[in-house]
């Protein structure tokens, strides 16, 4: 059973997402919150497996609440379900400690997978995210070519690239190694995100 937290400061928004998962025999509800202050709380009294996170939430943002969730709440996972699909908050969302982000446009099988991969430790990346983020990172000059060359890119830009990689690779078959550094182990799924990083290096 995966235990949830949901975070949207939309009630209507809020309850139709419990509402669907709750269909589901190996999800369970567990708490629901409608700010960022309440949301970090519950994760540390419910201890929830997946934590359904909107980013434009008051009193303490998104981004800001899943930094302070994944920093007290080490065995729990974010993903980032939201209407923005900008470069910005990708980014930003990541670098917080997201493990998945999803926008509220896409179907609930997305949004099943995206709590059944992030829940085994691995990112997802819904299909218009995954071309935001190869195109953001995989795309530069400087990451790197066979034999290891340094990339410039922050740890948590490289896992996330790491998983474009292995996102594109299965859309659209062009995928190497290379892209993720030598003797890349991106596709480990573990569940802490610091040893993933250090597979990429």
């Amino acid at each position: 059973m995966i235990k949830i937290l949901v975070v949207d400061d939309h009630e209507i928004v809020r309850q139709g997402i419990m509402g669907l998962l709750s269909r589901e025999r190996e999800f369970e509800v567990v708490g629901e919150a409608d700010n960022g202050l309440t949301a970090v709380a519950l994760a540390k009294d419910l201890s929830p497996d997946v934590v359904l996170m909107d980013l434009t939430i008051p009193e303490l943002n998104g981004i800001e609440a899943t930094e302070r969730i994944i920093e007290t709440c080490h065995q729990t996972r974010v993903v980032v379900l939201t209407m923005h699909q900008d470069r910005a908050h990708i980014r930003r969302a990541f670098e917080a400690g997201a493990s998945g982000y999803i926008l509220k446009k896409n179907d609930l099988g997305d949004l099943i997978r995206a709590i059944h991969t992030v829940s085994r430790g691995e990112v997802f990346l819904s299909p218009a995210i995954s071309r935001v983020v190869v195109e953001t990172f995989v795309g530069r000059e400087d990451l790197p070519i066979a034999g290891g060359k340094s990339d410039g890119l922050s740890h948590r830009e490289r896992e996330v690239a790491c998983a474009g990689c292995r996102r594109g690779d299965q859309q659209r078959d062009r995928w190497h190694p290379s892209h993720c550094g030598e003797n890349s182990g991106c596709s480990s799924g573990k569940r802490d995100a610091k040893t993933q990083l250090e597979k990429c290096s």
